[in-house]
């Protein structure tokens, strides 16, 4: 009998790029595709564990690195940096809006364009974006800026065979593996027929403030 497409035999000797923080959930999907003997490549700006350290690469060092990069079947994007947790309206500090625009949107999406250009995001792959929590203040208003120019240019990606995909409702108390099974989806050839969709995996915690009556 056929495989289904989503097996996890299809990861192996793939190519993948992982784009986030230390403490993250993708950092735990970077581990498992590792497990599923694919090749992963980790951009994020504080230091790895030691098992994830060697693969680790600055975001300030990849757009030169790009062109070396091998061809990419999914691209994993988690911004909300750890170091920019303020309140919206308690922060006038023009700077800190900067930097948080730079971090959570601008460096991200310079690289997605650049792996676009020099075409290393292959047909059939995708990429996939964590949507950080409304609580993560200026990181999260920043990222959605990200989200907005991914969502357009989805229909840009689509005819090269490219697909997108957004998750919602991280829950970062939940343990991180069990995070690795939606996104091990979106990256699979089991969600081919996906693109622009919006998959919210927090446990069913927004089903609990929707009102019973």
């Amino acid at each position: 009998m056929k495989s289904m497409p989503s097996s996890h035999s299809e990861f192996a000797e793939h190519a993948y790029l992982v784009y986030g923080s230390a403490q993250g959930p993708e950092m735990e999907l970077a581990r498992r595709l590792l497990r599923l003997r694919a090749q992963v490549h980790i951009v994020c700006r504080q230091p790895l564990d030691a098992d994830l350290e060697p693969l680790r690469r600055d975001p300030g060092q990849i757009l030169t690195d790009v062109p070396r990069l091998p061809g990419l079947h999914g691209v994993v994007v988690a911004p909300g940096s750890p170091g920019i947790e303020s309140k919206l309206l308690d922060t006038p500090d023009v700077g800190l809006w900067a930097q948080a625009l730079r971090v959570n949107a601008l460096e991200p999406l310079g690289l997605l364009r650049a792996l676009r250009a020099t075409g290393r995001l292959l047909p059939g792959g995708a990429v996939v974006l964590l949507l950080p929590q409304a609580e993560r203040g200026m990181a999260a208003a920043a990222s959605a800026t990200l989200h907005h120019a991914l969502f357009h240019e989805r229909r840009e990606l689509s005819p090269e065979g490219v697909r997108v995909h957004f998750v919602a409702g991280l829950d970062t108390s939940a343990p991180p593996q069990i995070m690795t099974g939606p996104l091990l989806f979106l990256l699979s050839q089991g969600a081919r027929w996906m693109s622009g969709s919006l998959l919210t995996a927090d446990g069913g915690a927004s089903l609990r403030k929707v009102p019973m009556q």
